[in-house]
């Protein structure tokens, strides 16, 4: 989701990494699901794109959804 929200809005790494206050590295890691992020780092990454973040739990895997705040509706 965090590699779909980037691109959507046309940013680089080092735009995201900017924004959020991480390294681009830890970005790309996000992005690979290399790392999970800290609850921190998941809100910063919501302000930064301007939503809500859910983290989805009742699946074998953990799976993060970007919620736009002003509709209420699910991010594409």
């Amino acid at each position: 989701m965090v590699y779909q929200e980037r691109v959507k809005r046309g940013w680089r790494h080092e735009q995201l990494a900017e924004a959020v206050g991480i390294t681009e590295d830890q970005v790309e890691e996000i992005e690979n699901s290399a790392v999970h992020p800290t609850p921190d780092i998941l809100q910063r990454l919501g302000h930064a794109f301007d939503v809500n973040v859910l983290v989805v739990t009742n699946e074998p895997l953990l799976r993060l959804e970007f919620v736009g705040r002003d509709a209420g509706h699910r991010a594409a």
